[in-house]
């Protein structure tokens, strides 16, 4: 195996998040749809479908954190710790299954700078 190459199943941190994820169960495209028009953010100073954010005019949460956080908790958790509703973090879920390549290198680019410091 290269050093480029993740283990078979994804790195450790992707299995233990595709529990969290999969909680949710499946939701139909059109559900799926609704809640990430009503609750999916792009910032224009920002771009890139990594850098999405979620939640609603009182406060947002980028979608990768949620990603990251859902590893260790559950969506109600998730919700509480950034005072957001849990159909956000749903919608966060839903826009990541559709972005998972990307958002899983955000991802993994945010571990490697926290453990070279």
């Amino acid at each position: 195996m290269s050093h480029n190459t993740l283990p078979r199943g994804g790195s450790p941190w992707q299995r233990r998040r595709s529990a969290a994820i999969s909680t949710i169960g499946e939701i139909s495209e059109t559900e799926a749809d609704a809640l990430i028009a009503k609750y999916i953010l792009r910032d224009p100073a920002r771009p890139g479908r990594d850098r999405a954010r979620t939640g609603t005019d009182e406060g947002t949460v980028a979608v990768w954190i949620v990603i990251s956080y859902l590893k260790g908790a559950d969506i109600a958790e998730v919700a509480r710790a950034y005072d957001v509703p849990k159909e956000a973090i749903v919608a966060a879920i839903a826009y990541y299954r559709r972005h998972r390549d990307l958002i899983d290198a955000r991802l993994l680019l945010q571990h490697e700078a926290f453990n070279r410091e």
